[in-house]
C-alpha cells in the first residue's frame, strides 16, 4: 500500500472504513430487529443503503485511479490483485445492502 499514489491509497482506506461502518450497521439493524425495535432497525437499514451508495462512488473513483497506475512501477499482477480487492470490497457492500433488504421485509411483517 505504501507504494500506491496518495490519492489511490486514501481512496482504498476510505473504502475499507465505509465497509466497516456498513457491516457494523447491518449488525445493528439485525440486533434491533431481534429486539423488536422495528423503526430503529429500519433506520439502520436506511443507513446501510446510504453507505452502500457511498461505497459505489468510492469504488468507481478507485477503479479510475487504478487505471492510472498501470504504467508506473507496478506489475500487471499487482494491478490485477488490487482490482480484485476493490471488487471484493464492493461485493461486501452489495451483500450488506441485500441483507438489509431482507431485514426490511422481516421488519414490515413483524411491524404489522
Amino acid at each position: 500500500m505504501n507504494k500506491l499514489p496518495q490519492e489511490l491509497r486514501a481512496n482504498t482506506l476510505d473504502t475499507c472504513k465505509v465497509i466497516r461502518d456498513c457491516v457494523l450497521e447491518v449488525q445493528r439493524s439485525i440486533d434491533l430487529l431481534t429486539d423488536k425495535k422495528v423503526e430503529e432497525a429500519l433506520d439502520a437499514a436506511d443507513k446501510v443503503e446510504r453507505l452502500e451508495e457511498e461505497e459505489d462512488g468510492l469504488y468507481r473513483k478507485g477503479r479510475g485511479l487504478l487505471s492510472e497506475i498501470s504504467g508506473q512501477e507496478f506489475t500487471v499482477g499487482q494491478v490485477v490483485l488490487l482490482a480484485e480487492f476493490l471488487d471484493a470490497i464492493e461485493n461486501i457492500a452489495d451483500r450488506c445492502e441485500d441483507t438489509c433488504d431482507q431485514a426490511r421485509v422481516i421488519a414490515v411483517s413483524v411491524g404489522t
